[in-house]
């Protein structure tokens, strides 16, 4: 396996080549065209120099995907639209305070305003990690998708922004104090905005995150209920807005994490079985991820013997 092109390309415009975003990566195939079949095969080799410095791997976004399609002549697929006012409805619906409710509600709350307002695709959102977006005058900005920030909106309990802030307190506690520990942090933290669902999370003063930078944002969670070490899978999001999108299109039937809460269900946020799926989802993502390194190292293996063999040839 050989990244030299890409080290070399980088070095002529004075980037590093670890930590490249998908920017970077789409500029140095759109600079170094080729074939579609070696554009992925690049592709693939940054991702495990990244992967294997233990850095996001940045080839993963939908816009070089759709760079190799569209250059192999394939249809590019558009960019999923959704209706603001049932994503808007839905975010009013999922509840956002009291253990262990607010687990699943804050985090799945954040997920849906990011894909579905905020234009992120599933594999950015698995990938952001903490300080990477910041919030200034009631917004969030820097975010790596077609929209340049998700914005304030009048009513609290839809409002995007709130949604991410919530989050975001939710996990640097988590990660400050243990999850376990988050139990009394939303006692208090009902006391101090669960009365007043008019009043605006994201006006209120963010913790800093810096000592836990680069800490996966969104988690998985156990057959528990308690939040996993792992980033959040792509088909974990899936489930996520389909669950929280379908729950707003019955405004009679109890939103996600809102059914009764008793036993395995109460544990789950109200929603039993639903975590232990996306537990086991987040188990065969990463077993797909080994596979994918062993064949990578299989075709390695069989590179190495056919060069051998046609060196034998030569004597």
């Amino acid at each position: 396996m050989s990244t030299s092109l890409y080290v070399d390309w980088c070095a002529s415009w004075d980037i590093e080549p670890l930590g490249a975003d998908a920017h970077t990566v789409l500029r140095f195939l759109r600079e170094c065209p080729a074939a579609p079949a070696t554009l992925a095969r690049r592709v693939r080799e940054i991702n495990v120099m990244h992967e294997r410095a233990g850095l996001p791997a940045p080839g993963h976004d939908e816009a070089i995907r759709g760079h190799i399609r569209a250059m192999a002549g394939q249809p590019v697929q558009p960019a999923t639209r959704f209706d603001t006012t049932r994503v808007m409805t839905a975010l009013a619906q999922i509840p956002v305070h009291a253990w262990p409710r607010a687990l699943a509600g804050r985090r799945d709350a954040a997920v849906l305003a990011l894909v579905c307002l905020g234009g992120l695709t599933r594999r950015q959102v698995c990938d952001l990690a903490l300080g990477l977006l910041r919030v200034d005058e009631s917004a969030v900005r820097g975010l790596p998708g077609p929209v340049a920030s998700l914005e304030r909106t009048d009513v609290a309990a839809a409002c995007p922004v709130c949604a991410y802030t919530r989050w975001l307190r939710l996990a640097r506690c988590g990660h400050a104090t243990g999850w376990r520990g988050t139990r009394e942090w939303l006692a208090g933290e009902f006391d101090t905005m669960g009365h007043h669902p008019e009043r605006h999370d994201c006006e209120r003063p963010l913790p800093t995150t810096a000592p836990y930078a680069g800490r996966p944002l969104f988690t998985g969670f156990d057959q528990h209920g308690w939040p996993l070490r792992q980033p959040l899978s792509t088909r974990s999001v899936t489930t996520i807005i389909a669950t929280r999108l379908r729950a707003a299109d019955d405004a009679d039937a109890p939103g996600a994490g809102e059914m009764p809460a008793s036993g395995t269900a109460e544990r789950h946020g109200g929603q039993p079985g639903r975590e232990l799926y996306e537990a086991m989802e987040s188990l065969l993502d990463e077993f797909e991820e080994r596979l994918s390194e062993v064949d990578r190292d299989l075709q390695d293996a069989l590179g190495e013997l056919d060069r051998s063999t046609r060196e034998l040839r030569q004597r």
